[in-house]
């Protein structure tokens, strides 16, 4: 519900920046533009390795997660 309220903030044109803790992008889903989103813990919209920081499929890291594997470069 707080989500759909920022997205309306953001529509009237009042919205400067939000701060969130959450990572499970419903501001996005909601319709409010990544741009004006600082996420303090970051987001699920993209995989990175933490040793060599290649951008991975965000599909097959879920996906590695429900199976409680560890995705290796």
């Amino acid at each position: 519900m707080g989500h759909k309220f920022i997205k309306k903030i953001q529509d009237e044109g009042t919205l400067l920046k939000v701060l969130t803790q959450n990572i499970d992008d419903l501001e996005v889903k909601a319709g409010v533009k990544p741009e004006v989103m600082i996420q303090a813990h970051g987001h699920s919209r993209s995989a990175h390795c933490i040793s060599c920081e290649k951008e991975h499929d965000v599909e097959k890291w879920r996906k590695a997660i429900e199976k409680e594997e560890i995705l290796k470069c």
